[in-house]
């Protein structure tokens, strides 16, 4: 996930939220947040493209 992340100069929290939009499955996304900031932050997850091959990637490691 670290390798995915600072390819896309991202963080890996946002790429796991970003992986579970690719789910089919996932219809809503709550992440836990304490501040507005926080939800503010997650949000950047949607704006994330993975390509097939990171999905896969991240698949594996969950499987």
């Amino acid at each position: 996930m670290r390798e995915i992340a600072d390819a896309k100069g991202e963080e890996v929290a946002h790429i796991v939220l970003a992986w579970y939009l690719t789910r089919p499955s996932v219809d809503v996304i709550i992440p836990g947040a304490k501040r507005a900031d926080q939800v503010k932050s997650s949000i950047r997850a949607a704006e994330i493209s993975l390509t097939q091959e990171e999905i896969t990637a991240i698949d594996n490691i969950f499987s």
